[in-house]
C-alpha cells in the first residue's frame, strides 16, 4: 500500500512508540507453551515459520516486490495486518498491527474535519490500532497475545506442538489415568488451555486424590477413580467438566443447585 514520504515517516514514529511501549517492563522472553497471558515483564516468542521468514524477507529486502493493494476498493481485500520496517539494535524488524474490517472508515457517512467545519468522507480510509501486535525478525516472532498473532499467522501448529508435550505431563502425572492419545484426539482449545492452566497452578501436586474427589462430589460432581487415580473421561464434554473443576471452575449455586463453568478467577471481595 503506497503512502507519501510525509505519512510513512509518521507511520514509522508511530510503531516505533508503539513497539517501545510493548517492550516497556519487559525482562524476560520467554519460548511459547502454550499459555495466552504472559505475567507482565514477560513477552512470547515463537519460531519464524517458512511462511513468516517469506514476509519478513520481503519486506525487509524488496517491499516493492508485494502485491500492491489499490486505494479506491481496498476495503474488498483481506488485509490481516498492517506493518512498519524499523531498526532496533542494528536488527531489522517489521512490526505488525492488527488489522479488521471494523478500522475501515466508510464512506457511506463518516465526517473529517475541514477547517471549521466536518465534510462527509468521499475516499476510503482506515484507522490504525493503538498497539502493535507481533514483532517479527529473521528467526522469531515476539507478542504478548498469543490471539491476536495467530489472526496474522498460520501458528496453529506451534499451539498445538506446545500443548501436546503439557498433555504428555499431565496424563502421566501420579494422580490421573488416561490415555494419552485419546485425550490428544478430543483435545481442542478449551481443553489444551485448561490443562495448559492447571498444570501452571500445580493443581494435582497440591491436592491428593481423596482431597479432589471429595470437593467434587460436594459439588455433585462425579469424578472416576481407578487403582487410587482420577480417570480423565473419553467423553469431551465429560473431559471439560472435570478439567474445568480442576481449573476452579465448576460450581454449583447454593441457592438453585445449578451447576455453572466459569472462566472467571476474580476473587469475591469479602
Amino acid at each position: 500500500m503506497r503512502v507519501t514520504a510525509p505519512v510513512q515517516n509518521v507511520l514509522e514514529g508511530l510503531f516505533v512508540q508503539q513497539r517501545n511501549s510493548l517492550l516497556a517492563g519487559i525482562t524476560e522472553e520467554i519460548d511459547f507453551d502454550g499459555g495466552w497471558k504472559p505475567e507482565s515483564n514477560e513477552i512470547l516468542k515463537v519460531p519464524a515459520t517458512g511462511e513468516v521468514s517469506a514476509i519478513y524477507n520481503t519486506a525487509i529486502g524488496d517491499p516493492l516486490a508485494l502485491n500492491e493493494i489499490p486505494p479506491h476498493n481496498f476495503e474488498s481485500h483481506p488485509i490481516k495486518a498492517i506493518g512498519v520496517v524499523a531498526p532496533l539494535n542494528g536488527t531489522q524488524q517489521f512490526l505488525l498491527q492488527n488489522f479488521d474490517s471494523r478500522q475501515v472508515l466508510s464512506r457511506h457517512f463518516s465526517l473529517i474535519s475541514d477547517g471549521n467545519t466536518f465534510n462527509q468522507l468521499s475516499e476510503p480510509g482506515f484507522s490504525l490500532a493503538n498497539s502493535i501486535t507481533a514483532i517479527v525478525t529473521s528467526d522469531s516472532v515476539k507478542f504478548r497475545s498469543f490471539s491476536n498473532v495467530r489472526k496474522i499467522f498460520n501458528i496453529k501448529h506451534l499451539y498445538i506442538e506446545a500443548t501436546d508435550a503439557q498433555i504428555d505431563d499431565f496424563c502421566s502425572h501420579d494422580s490421573i489415568h488416561a490415555g494419552i492419545d485419546q485425550i490428544k484426539g478430543i483435545a481442542d482449545q478449551q481443553i489444551r488451555k485448561l490443562i495448559h492452566a492447571i498444570s501452571h497452578r500445580g493443581t494435582l501436586n497440591q491436592f491428593s486424590t481423596q482431597q479432589i474427589c471429595q470437593a467434587a462430589d460436594n459439588e455433585g460432581l462425579t469424578v472416576t477413580i481407578h487403582n487410587s487415580k482420577i480417570v480423565l473421561p473419553s467423553e469431551k464434554g465429560d473431559l471439560k467438566k472435570v478439567l474445568a473443576f480442576l481449573d476452579d471452575g465448576y460450581f454449583r449455586a447454593a441457592l438453585t443447585g445449578v451447576k455453572y463453568i466459569t472462566n472467571s478467577k476474580r476473587v469475591a471481595p469479602m
